[in-house]
């Protein structure tokens, strides 16, 4: 499950030692590093946009997807699932969560989500 975690209780203590340098955004082609998979999880799951268990649903059909892509490389194709079909201008249904979270004018986030994200992300970004 995309897990409340840090960001249900607002409470992360803070480390007493600095931790290594991150380097928040790798900007060299290819997929998306695990810190900006956490940062776009952490916003889906604030956005509101579905349940928990549809969120687990949808997260497991992306995963699946992804070890796939990691296992054939080139020869992965898209699924023939309707969810995973774009119209010719537009984005996949399956990615109407991200859109949410991430779309321009349509979302106004508070200082105080983004606080939870920024704490989430600092905890969790020392495991990674």
């Amino acid at each position: 499950m995309l897990s409340d975690c840090a960001l249900s209780s607002g409470e992360v203590k803070e480390e007493s030692h600095k931790s290594k340098s991150v380097d928040w955004f790798d900007s060299k082609p290819g997929h998306q590093n695990p810190r900006e998979t956490l940062a776009c999880a952490c916003l889906v799951k604030l956005s509101g946009y579905a349940t928990d268990a549809e969120l687990d649903e949808w997260a497991e059909e992306v995963l699946w997807q992804e070890a796939r892509l990691v296992e054939l490389g080139p020869d992965w194709t898209t699924p023939d699932d309707p969810r995973w079909q774009a119209p010719k201008w537009g984005f996949a249904p399956l990615f109407a969560p991200l859109q949410h979270a991430l779309k321009k004018g349509e979302r106004s986030w508070k200082a105080e989500e983004l606080e939870r994200v920024s704490k989430a992300m600092q905890v969790t970004c020392c495991l990674l």
